[in-house]
């Protein structure tokens, strides 16, 4: 009797390990860099203003955003947000994003710079 308690034992230790093994193997994280198409970020002060739009989001690699060419792009761990995450911040902030047109009482207070030529008033 003592014998097959034993191998109980031995059998819940060996399958708890196992389990255990698997655990440490699970992802925890799964960075992504995010492509999003910004027409309007065309200078400096755009680019600062959809920087500080996503500095509240946590899972974003801040020191690796950048724009070229009218494209945002956000290294990102999507375990932690989404690509529409960040499509609806910078929309937020006043500018266009993929399919997500801006926000357009945050596009109003953007400064003049930011603004697209034929939205500019003179």
């Amino acid at each position: 009797m003592w014998y097959n308690l034993f191998e109980m034992k031995y059998a819940i230790t060996i399958s708890a390990l196992a389990l255990a093994m698997l655990c440490v193997g699970c992802r925890q994280k799964d960075y992504r860099t995010a492509k999003v198409q910004v027409p309007n970020v065309i200078n400096e002060a755009c680019e600062k203003r959809v920087r500080d739009a996503l500095r509240p989001l946590k899972g974003i690699e801040m020191d690796l955003v950048g724009v070229t060419n009218g494209v945002l792009y956000v290294p990102y761990d999507s375990m932690q947000l989404g690509l529409k995450n960040i499509e609806h911040a910078v929309k937020d902030a006043g500018f266009d994003a993929n399919e997500f047109p801006a926000d357009p009482a945050a596009r109003a207070k953007l400064p003049k710079e930011c603004l697209p030529p034929d939205n500019e008033t003179k």
